[in-house]
């Protein structure tokens, strides 16, 4: 694939790792701030939220980081 594709793949990844990170950091200030009201479902279901998030927000930087690496690896060959 050409470099141009692996930059749009590169951008669309680091806007996802930041809507993840903002949902995350959303996700652990409501579980922090109602944390004593929630129910155990609410309270695993906060956790899972924002740890999901989190997860998938480093799988995005991975992704981006290795759509970089594939954009410029014909500047070294």
């Amino acid at each position: 694939m050409t470099w141009w594709i692996w930059l749009i793949v590169a951008a669309v990844m680091a806007m996802s790792c930041a809507f993840f990170v903002m949902l995350s950091l959303s996700s652990l200030s409501a579980y922090g701030a109602n944390y004593h009201s929630f129910t155990p479902r609410q309270r695993f279901m906060g956790k899972a939220l924002y740890l999901g998030s989190f997860a998938a927000a480093i799988a995005s930087a991975l992704a981006g980081a290795l759509a970089v690496f594939l954009m410029l690896r014909p500047l070294w060959s």
